[in-house]
């Protein structure tokens, strides 16, 4: 089975680049499985910096917030 994995990544440097990134992007997702680690996509990652930047509640407000449920 490693072989044949090492075959797929050896045949993937003659891949155009959006090919290997879809590849690169499958195996991340598959190793982010097996480690119980959640991923974030691009579209994810954008809202939580949007989130971060609300000035719905100021930057202090959420530090004492986690400090109370002992987080931070």
């Amino acid at each position: 089975m490693i072989r044949v994995l090492q075959d797929v990544v050896d045949q993937a440097e003659q891949w155009t680049r959006s090919d290997r990134e879809e590849l690169l992007a499958h195996a991340r997702k598959i190793d982010a499985r097996r480690r119980k680690v959640y991923v974030l996509s691009a579209e994810e990652r954008a809202a939580v910096q949007k989130g971060r930047k609300s000035p719905l509640v100021s930057e202090k407000k959420v530090k004492a917030f986690w400090k109370r449920l002992g987080v931070a």
